[in-house]
């Protein structure tokens, strides 16, 4: 005896239901692959043995047990972009060490360039919606040595997640000792939300997405979800769920405080 899912159709209304009323590009490019998956799923369900298709979505929250998320902006200046560069990879390299010691998970961003100008002007390009900082009118006279010729400096965004709030004070002074000030706490949020505000100009295409962490319980609890239901149909037929011979990622949303996947899996189907 063959169980399947009647059509394709049924599926994508399950999954229009189940899934975020916000869309974005890139999870649209994920549903339409994942809408020629299940009809190629359906036809491998057709055409092999007897087996199940089902569609379920699987959550997560979003608030991590660990502790509050730290950022800071990490930058080298210099009269040229090597030395700028070579400077921010020593405070980096420095900040590595230190959250060693204190177990603390690091994420650096990427290195981001800009020049301030000479005589004190600030470094350009501004992020947006910036106001000019005011500049000190220096008496007339030749220029000062110093201000010949603008500073390059060399940003990068790094994000910390101590693993034991006993040991934040210590860790935070160790930072400040090399040079490295850190922003405000934020529960709650991933490494990559807090790094991006920190450059808000710089890349943050991870920016505001769930820690990996996040997405891999809200996949585990979707494929669980997805066996439940496989466990009733199979049963309801007088059969026992197999392995998972198909599993397509539909979509991955983020609503409120909660991760959510929703995934098509076909579970082949044994006899009692």
């Amino acid at each position: 005896m063959r169980l399947i899912i009647p059509t394709a159709a049924l599926i994508l209304a399950a999954l229009a239901a189940g899934a975020s009323a916000q869309v974005s590009g890139a999870t649209a490019g994920i549903v339409a692959a994942g809408a020629e998956g299940v009809g190629q799923g359906l036809g491998a369900a057709v055409a092999g043995g007897p087996s199940v298709f089902v569609t379920a979505t699987g959550k997560a929250a979003l608030t991590p047990e660990a502790a509050d998320a730290y950022g800071a902006s990490v930058e080298g200046k210099a009269p040229s972009a090597v030395e700028a560069a070579r400077r921010l990879d020593e405070k980096l390299d420095a900040a590595r060490a230190i959250a060693a010691r204190y177990h603390v998970t690091i994420d650096v961003g990427a290195t981001a360039f800009s020049r301030q100008g000479a005589g004190g002007s600030p470094p350009h390009p501004m992020r947006p919606g910036e106001m000019t900082a005011p500049v000190a009118v220096k008496p007339a006279g030749p220029p000062a040595a110093e201000s010949a010729a603008p500073d390059f400096i060399a940003r990068a965004a790094v994000g910390f997640r101590p693993s034991d709030p006993r040991q934040v004070p210590a860790f935070l002074d160790a930072l400040a000792a090399a040079g490295i000030e850190v922003g405000a706490p934020a529960k709650g949020s991933s490494l990559a939300a807090i790094m991006a505000t920190m450059i808000p100009s710089a890349d943050s295409a991870g920016a505001g997405s769930p820690d990996v962490g996040v997405w891999d319980r809200a996949s585990a609890n979707a494929i669980a979800e997805a066996r439940r239901q496989a466990s009733v149909l199979a049963a309801a037929a007088g059969r026992q769920v197999g392995e998972a011979l198909q599993i397509l990622l539909l979509t991955r949303n983020t609503q409120a405080n909660e991760a959510s996947v929703t995934v098509a899996v076909r579970f082949a189907l044994t006899p009692r």
